[in-house]
């Protein structure tokens, strides 16, 4: 694939009036129209094809800017390399100069890949071209000149694929494109005219005189939306005059409804994260598989869409869910591309890793666990293991990949000495006198209502205590405990209790000494 060039054909400079100091900042606001984002602090990059929508669009932009309304307005035309190209730019810097707006034209030079559709590649490609203009100009916001009859286009489309709320809903007023960063403020693609008819576009730009290019390719009957645009809904218009209004209005049905479920899968995704960076999203199994099962596939999307632009399909979901399901499976792994990006998923019975391809199995997971550290063994959904049983003096033991408990048996004498103290007084290891303790010790699952011993007086709840260590919630109800008959002597991670606490100069002869790993099988 070529490297993209970016020409400036024109650039025409201007100034506006300064916005209020009391603008509240944009990545603040609770978004419910394009309008919120479109404040006078904002500065737009306007998507400018040359075809009727973009030019309303421009002027529609240029009046919100002539009013304050806009810090800015700035033009970006792509030029798609294709036999009129040249001819579509030269509209572009002509409106822009006699409209007194900058204008950059940016050159798609990309190879189209084989066995993937034109329409899809074009978009995603144009998509890019302006997310990268946008983060040069430092512009807030996209606008993009998609009208009513669009929305119609894609609810159609959307259905023929088999698309749920979420597709056919998928073409919103606004939407976050790049969150914000350290580094970077957030950008935002808005829609201004989707409420605007095609047929209103056209007598608006008629009423003005103003000119416009019509693209040959939008003829073209090989693409779908145009046979969907010039053959299909005219038929449907002489069944029912108002059907683009009408399927308009579904799509911001299917819109509102997908938000809805969108806001209640990140929350179930939220309950669920045991540990999460730019590259990987690391999920509780258990807690995805105590969630309604509808719930549970739309958290798992979202979670695949933190890497890319586009849901992954339903299939792929339900595969995932599918493996979620069985018990003591082997590790399985999925896969979706979308828009060039790979996004790849290992599922295993403790949890399921979410990343981007672009990183190996090895080093995700190594990353993930690191960060999910004592999480990890408290997600264990394990049965109970018995620890001390026919253990010889020096014999380790590695219990589960999950669990990443070590025991071995050794000699009050042989602890390491730290000053007074043993090198075990942190909460990952515990050193027990098994001569003193109440039956087999054992490792299990923490049950409702028991407690640890403090060291100095009284006991605190297994609940109290992972919250306090910072246990993700998603895990707090499935602690892991090393207990005996008598009682719980430690808390993987978390807490240990007095009896699992021997020092180099207790009289034992058998003292099991457990520690979590640091990382790996």
């Amino acid at each position: 694939m070529s490297l993209m060039m970016t020409k400036h054909l024109s650039t025409i400079p201007y100034t506006n009036a300064a916005a209020p100091s009391a603008q509240v900042p944009i990545a603040q606001l609770s978004i419910s129209n394009w309008e919120q984002l479109a404040t006078p602090t904002c500065k737009v990059l306007s998507a400018f094809s040359g075809g009727a929508d973009s030019v309303y669009l421009a002027l529609k932009m240029k009046a919100r800017l002539e009013r304050g309304q806009v810090a800015s307005v700035r033009l970006a035309h792509v030029h798609h390399g294709t036999p009129h190209a040249e001819e579509f730019a030269e509209f572009a810097l002509d409106f822009a100069r006699s409209h007194d707006l900058p204008l950059d034209v940016l050159y798609l030079t990309s190879t189209w890949p084989e066995g993937e559709s034109q329409e899809a590649f074009w978009r995603s490609e144009r998509l890019r071209l302006l997310r990268e203009a946008a983060r040069r100009s430092g512009a807030d916001v996209i606008a993009m000149g998609h009208h009513e009859d669009d929305l119609a286009e894609t609810l159609l489309l959307m259905a023929m694929r088999g698309c749920g709320p979420t597709g056919m809903g998928s073409m919103a007023e606004w939407r976050l494109l790049e969150a914000a960063t350290d580094e970077r403020k957030p950008l935002w693609l808005i829609r201004p005219i989707l409420a605007t008819s095609r047929a209103d576009i056209l007598r608006d730009l008629e009423g003005r005189g103003q000119s416009w290019i019509e693209d040959p390719s939008n003829r073209d009957p090989s693409y779908r939306r145009n046979r969907l645009r010039h053959d299909i809904i005219p038929v449907l218009r002489e069944m029912e005059p108002g059907v683009t209004r009408t399927l308009a209005r579904a799509a911001r049905l299917c819109g509102e409804e997908s938000r809805l479920l969108s806001e209640l899968a990140e929350d179930a995704l939220r309950d669920a994260l045991l540990a999460q960076a730019a590259e990987y999203r690391l999920l509780d199994r258990i807690s995805l598989r105590a969630m309604r099962r509808t719930l549970a596939k739309c958290a798992l999307r979202r979670a695949f869409l933190a890497f890319g632009d586009q849901y992954p399909s339903a299939a792929l979901a339900e595969d995932v869910m599918t493996r979620l399901e069985v018990e003591d499976g082997d590790p399985s792994r999925f896969e979706n591309k979308a828009d060039g990006m790979v996004v790849r998923a290992l599922v295993t019975n403790h949890y399921v890793l979410i990343y981007q391809g672009s990183l190996s199995e090895e080093e995700a997971l190594a990353r993930a666990l690191t960060q999910a550290g004592r999480a990890l063994i408290l997600a264990a959904d394990f049965g109970e293991t018995v620890l001390s049983a026919e253990l010889e003096e020096g014999e380790a033991q590695r219990f589960n990949y999950a669990t990443r408990l070590g025991v071995r048996l050794a000699r009050a004498a042989e602890l390491p000495v730290r000053g007074s103290d043993s090198a075990f007084a942190g909460l990952a290891r515990a050193a027990i006198d098994l001569d003193s303790t109440e039956g087999a010790l054992v490792l299990r699952l923490a049950r409702a209502g028991e407690s640890i011993e403090l060291a100095t007086a009284g006991s605190k709840s297994v609940a109290e205590a992972a919250a306090e260590a910072g246990v993700p919630p998603a895990v707090r109800g499935r602690v892991a405990v090393v207990a005996d008959q008598a009682g719980i002597l430690w808390i993987p991670g978390v807490r240990r209790g007095p009896r699992a606490w021997v020092r180099p100069y207790h009289p034992a002869d058998r003292v099991c000494i457990l520690s979590l790993a640091s990382g790996g099988a």
